[in-house]
């Protein structure tokens, strides 16, 4: 027998595609942005990992008081 082979061949990433899938499906979304009357919802760990004020203010010292599961910003 040869040797096995040296590189593997991995296919292009598609967690952006998936990311996007949960959104429009809002499954796991745990907060809803109301913006001149109309709701959005996200997902407190992606808007922490993208800005550091988001993540400041759903994880850090700036937390608010709120223990909903689904908090309104």
């Amino acid at each position: 027998m040869g040797d096995p082979p040296r590189f593997v061949s991995v296919p292009p990433s598609s967690l952006h595609q998936h990311l996007g899938d949960l959104l429009l499906a809002e499954k796991g979304a745990d907060v809803v942005f109301d913006v001149g009357g109309q709701t959005f919802a996200a997902h407190r760990c992606v808007l922490a990992a993208r800005s550091p004020v988001f993540s400041a203010e759903l994880f850090g010292t700036m937390k608010e008081s709120n223990t909903n599961t689904a908090g309104v910003i």
